[in-house]
């Protein structure tokens, strides 16, 4: 009480300190280590301290968050080994923490491969865990911190513009220039500063690119949605939220009492081949994304089914089964055999593709999933000798004529710990130009194979805007996403470098 008036007692705020760096955080595995003098005091959770404690030579250490088939980030990795080559012996130590986007990114000879390939040479750690992504508090690839040791003792992030953390997120040259300023300046012992606007402005370079992504888990990449884009060079992740949820279905995702419920999802051919079959046959139906209302799991324990494939096919709130059950009873029907194998024939077929569109930033694309493919959840298979694809690729404001770059992120279905080294390679058929003849005969491209020693990204082809790139695939091949860019070849990916003033 104060004054006759009673005060409501407020808890206090925790005050964090912005610039302080996480005391621990635990790294599966660190590569490229012989340059340091006692690389042994990185094998605990306390690894940043003993960088610095154990390597009396380190002044200042450069933090790079990546993932190596991530475009924005092996755009900066040019840039970043010539920082390592000019100031690595005065006292700048980079340490890249390897969080991984797909699978194939955890298994160490793949990256080992990559770090050669590349002709990186700096310190790598593997963050397989996300425990120094979530410790330091990382939502985009690639995420820059400078750190140093302060007054007291203790590193801490670098204090920059006006005081906020040394915090640089994505591949602009400005990054470039105002991480390496500041670096000379904290190994010379000067204040930091800004760079003049002039340098920071100087080759600065907006690159026009788009990346279509496959597997359930990395369609939202793919829509303009949420800000989750993969623009100004950083792409976001989404932590995919994993369990079988408990769900109650409403009337709206219920069985009908009358007539065909299709259980489905966009992915399975399956699913689109019952549709297909129903709507072929005259037969109305209600269709219910599974995924829409939580996952297939969830869905089947809600409707207390034994069947644990898709689709899930109801009559008259009856269950039917899966798609050669709603066949087998759309034959019973059918006064013509022959005309009903023909149908379920065409819907089998027309089923067979896949269609995984992107539409974000002005850019477009449509890629086909023709024959043979599988989805998974980060990335499509084939499933069958031959697979095939077409990706009808459009970018904004490219003049017309101009040529983009084409990669592919894949390779074969291996895993390092099976012992399997691996190899594979996919097919370019051809290239059918933009207005061009849809069946191919003004293709531009004569057959060559790509080699694919190890998962990662590979050039398929340098076509005009608004092509369409037909693409096969042995099987087992992986096939993560597609990058699509206007940079050339010789200047991009690895070969791409920032130069050191």
């Amino acid at each position: 009480m104060f004054a006759n008036v009673k005060l409501k007692k407020v808890q206090a705020k925790e005050v964090k300190d912005k610039l302080a760096c996480p005391s621990k955080c635990s790294i599966v595995d660190w590569l490229n280590t012989a340059h340091l003098a006692s690389p042994e005091a990185l094998m605990s959770d306390g690894w940043l301290e003993g960088l610095f404690s154990a390597n009396k030579g380190v002044k200042v250490a450069l933090i790079d968050f990546f993932a190596y088939s991530c475009t924005n980030c092996v755009r900066t990795i040019g840039g970043m080994q010539q920082l390592h080559e000019a100031y690595g012996d005065k006292g700048l130590a980079i340490v890249a923490l390897h969080r991984p986007e797909f699978d194939f990114e955890r298994e160490k000879a793949n990256l080992q491969h990559f770090l050669s390939t590349a002709g990186v040479s700096y310190l790598v750690g593997m963050d397989n865990n996300d425990a120094a992504w979530e410790a330091w508090d990382v939502s985009m690839w690639p995420t820059h911190f400078l750190v140093a040791p302060a007054k007291d003792g203790t590193i801490k992030k670098v204090a920059i513009r006006g005081g906020d953390p040394a915090l640089w997120v994505g591949d602009s040259h400005k990054n470039h220039v105002e991480i390496e300023a500041a670096v000379c300046a904290i190994l010379a012992g000067e204040p930091l500063k800004a760079p003049p606007d002039d340098v920071l402005a100087a080759a600065d370079k907006h690159w026009q690119d788009m990346e279509i992504f496959f597997g359930k888990l990395h369609t939202y990449k793919n829509v303009p949605t949420g800000g989750k884009s993969c623009g100004d060079g950083a792409c976001v992740i989404e932590r995919p939220k994993h369990g079988v949820k408990t769900l109650t279905l409403d009337a709206t995702s219920r069985p009908a009492p009358i007539g065909f419920s299709v259980y489905g999802a966009g992915w399975c051919r399956f699913c689109r081949a019952a549709k297909l079959l129903l709507a072929e046959s005259g037969r109305e139906f209600k269709y219910i994304d599974i995924e829409a209302l939580g996952d297939k799991a969830a869905v089947i324990a809600a409707l207390g089914v034994e069947q644990s494939t898709i689709p899930i096919v109801y009559n008259d709130g009856q269950l039917l089964g899966g798609f050669d059950d709603t066949a087998a009873f759309i034959a019973q029907s059918a006064g013509d055999a022959a005309a009903h194998d023909a149908m379920v024939a065409r819907a089998t077929e027309a089923a067979r593709e896949t269609v995984v569109r992107f539409d974000k930033l002005g850019h477009s694309a449509s890629v086909s999933l023709l024959h043979g493919w599988g989805m998974n959840d980060e990335r499509v298979i084939a499933r069958e000798d031959g697979a095939l694809i077409n990706a009808a690729l459009t970018l904004a404001n490219v003049p017309d004529g101009a040529t983009i770059t084409v990669y592919v992120v894949g390779g074969p279905d291996v895993k390092a710990a099976e012992g399997q080294a691996g190899g594979a390679s996919f097919e370019v058929l051809s290239v059918t130009p933009s207005g061009a003849a849809a069946d191919g005969a003004e293709a531009a491209a004569a057959p060559r194979m790509v080699a694919t020693p190890m998962a990662g990204r590979h050039l398929a082809a340098c076509v005009t805007n608004g092509s369409t790139l037909h693409l096969r695939c042995p099987l087992s091949f992986c096939l993560y996403s597609l990058y699509v860019t206007d940079e050339p070849p010789a200047s991009a990916g690895a070969d791409r470098a920032v130069e050191v003033s």
